[in-house]
């Protein structure tokens, strides 16, 4: 049932659901223009109100080319609403989804804007907490706004929000998974100057203000001719495909007879050692053997829920077999709706630099948030990445952090035979 709104505004066509917000294009019938009405319905609790109503009003004041703008904001007999600027149907995520390429000429004055547009919102002490593709808007010739103001947020700090609008941007490059390879790698003229910002800023390194200046100082040069061929997507998996030949290459010419043969250990994700033989011909001085990170124990984290998680499951995702696999609860509405997030925790000892996981449901969205000591509180946990599954394998650049417990945190599963729930197959922190 439409919500009973101010009579100046005429709802129009029922656009959907952002989380546990509904969404409506109206019309202004004083002002005859379109806008963009959001809604949270009864089933909301006051809290879950003055959350959204504080982030509303707090854009409402912010006067900034890529923020879309907030018209008013108010209380409802059973909810809560907010009428802001009409950007237009198309979210970047939808540009993903259909595949579509960006000008980096064109994108990169947007990424900039829609940076300086969050620096904006952090200089008055509010967070987004909840960015990701289908928080901006990026219609056709005109500029991309960061919209989506009054989620239900997923993270409470300014970092976690730069760190996910710099995946963001990453992804609508290269159309993989921040991480996985560099933007400079995919697209023709794009300068490797922007990979370096858009790893610093998903490994805190750089707030939003500070990648802003970054990306504007990266050299744009025009896009070479390119003969008709393959999406970028593909040519991104011609990359690997070429750095996985040469790996075999080398490694044909190490396994080749030598006088020396020295024994070495590694470890895998489950904690097992396993001895490995290196045979080499040449003498190495001073070398220095880092121990690889090794998984101690894991466990589930549902801290707002019962505490459990389907535990029997979980040492399914380090035994190396991916058709056996750990998945959530299954919930009869979106997650967001019924807690801020559920998952599992990792004690490790050594300082990982990636998180693999293989066998996800597409659509899964997560944190990854570490601590040294554990914390029954999800707010005491550092928020260190955030990630989209786009495909079934995802790749997670890890800042340093030595031992400690990491924690694997879904804040977002996706529809699956009418219920909401995501499968993971394996995961590796290497």
């Amino acid at each position: 049932m439409p919500p009973r709104l101010p009579d100046r505004y005429s709802l129009e066509v029922r656009i959907g659901r952002d989380g546990d917000v509904e969404e409506w294009l109206a019309t202004d019938i004083e002002l005859d223009r379109p806008c963009l009405v959001r809604v949270l319905g009864p089933e909301s609790t006051p809290e879950r109100r003055t959350e959204f109503l504080d982030a509303v009003r707090t854009a409402a004041g912010i006067s900034h080319l890529h923020l879309a703008h907030v018209y008013e904001a108010g209380d409802l007999d059973d909810g809560a609403f907010s009428v802001g600027e009409w950007p237009g149907g198309i979210r970047l995520s939808d540009r993903e989804s259909a595949d579509l390429s960006l000008d980096p000429a064109t994108f990169l004055p947007n990424a900039e804007g829609l940076a300086r547009a969050l620096a904006a919102l952090h200089e008055r002490d509010e967070v987004h907490g909840a960015i990701d593709a289908s928080a901006v808007f990026f219609p056709t010739a005109r500029p991309a706004k960061l919209g989506a103001i009054g989620r239900h947020r997923r993270w409470s700090t300014p970092e976690g929000d730069t760190a996910a609008l710099a995946s963001v941007l990453e992804e609508a490059l290269t159309g993989q998974p921040a991480g996985t390879y560099p933007p400079s790698q995919v697209i023709d003229g794009l300068s490797p100057a922007l990979d370096a910002a858009l790893q610093s800023t998903r490994l805190g390194r750089t707030n939003a203000r500070g990648l802003a200046e970054l990306i504007a100082s990266v050299p744009v040069a025009q896009p070479r001719p390119r003969p008709p061929g393959p999406s970028r997507r593909w040519l991104g998996l011609a990359v690997g495909l070429l750095i996985v030949a040469v790996a075999l290459i080398l490694l044909g010419s190490s396994l080749r007879p030598g006088p020396v043969s020295v024994p070495g250990e590694a470890a895998t994700p489950g904690g097992i050692t396993e001895r490995s033989t290196t045979t080499t011909t040449s003498t190495v001085v001073g070398t220095i053997d880092a121990p690889a990170p090794r998984i101690e124990s894991i466990e589930a984290f549902d801290p707002l829920g019962d505490g459990e998680e389907r535990d029997e499951d979980l040492s399914n995702l380090l035994d190396g077999d991916p058709d056996t696999t750990w998945r959530t609860e299954s919930y009869f509405d979106p997650l967001p709706l019924i807690k801020a997030g559920v998952g599992f925790q990792v004690r490790v000892t050594g300082s990982p630099s990636l998180l693999r996981m293989s066998g996800v449901s597409p659509g899964t969205e997560l944190e990854v948030r570490w601590i040294s000591e554990f914390d029954r509180s999800i707010d005491g946990w550092e928020l260190v990445a955030t990630a989209r599954a786009i495909g079934t394998e995802l790749i997670v650049d890890l800042p340093v952090r030595n031992d400690g417990i990491w924690l694997i945190w879904l804040v977002q599963v996706p529809v699956d035979d009418d219920v909401y729930r995501s499968t993971i197959a394996e995961i590796a922190l290497t």
